[in-house]
């Protein structure tokens, strides 16, 4: 059946049937779509959140200075040393380090009343805002084992904080002298 339109075109009824029938599946696949495209713009986001809180926590804390000595011959530890300074706002408690496959501790020297010195490891870390803590000999430092077998001139290590994203920086390696 052909009927004509206000505007003088003919158009078949039944062409009209299929037409709503192919709008009515554009429809439903624009629905369909647009899910997809939501849970895509999500995960994109989140994305680039957790991107940013990464890039902030470097911003929070500048690792200087940092470097491990190489071990006297036959020893299996060495020493190390670096300043952290926290540009933050904030207070920052570091849990430790990570330099797999090394094994590091953060240590601290004291003296008690009598003059005598005491090495110890340190759990944790307290940074309170704007502060730098210097590593150094005969205070605060870093004892490391497996350096011995190490021929390159830096170890990659993350910095791991409490509640916060590890923060990457390197170790050089100095010869004692």
């Amino acid at each position: 059946m052909k009927a004509s339109s206000a505007v003088g075109r003919v158009f078949d009824s039944n062409f009209s049937k299929k037409g709503f029938e192919e709008i009515e599946r554009g429809t439903k696949y624009m629905a369909k779509n647009k899910n997809n495209f939501t849970r895509l713009s999500t995960t994109i986001f989140t994305a680039l959140i957790l991107t940013q809180c990464a890039v902030e926590n470097t911003e929070q804390l500048k690792v200087t200075n940092s470097f491990l000595y190489k071990p006297f011959s036959g020893a299996m530890m060495t020493a190390g040393y670096m300043n952290i300074s926290n540009v933050s706002d904030e207070s920052i408690v570091i849990n430790g380090l990570d330099c797999s496959p090394l094994i590091v501790e953060m240590h601290d020297v004291t003296t008690n009343s009598d003059g005598v010195m005491k090495m110890g490891k340190l759990s944790n870390l307290l940074l309170s805002p704007n502060e730098t803590i210097n590593f150094e000999p005969g205070g605060k430092h870093i004892m490391a084992w497996g350096l011995t077998d190490n021929r390159s001139e830096d170890v990659s290590c993350k910095l791991l904080l409490q509640d916060k994203m590890p923060v990457d920086f390197n170790f050089s390696i100095k010869s004692r002298g």
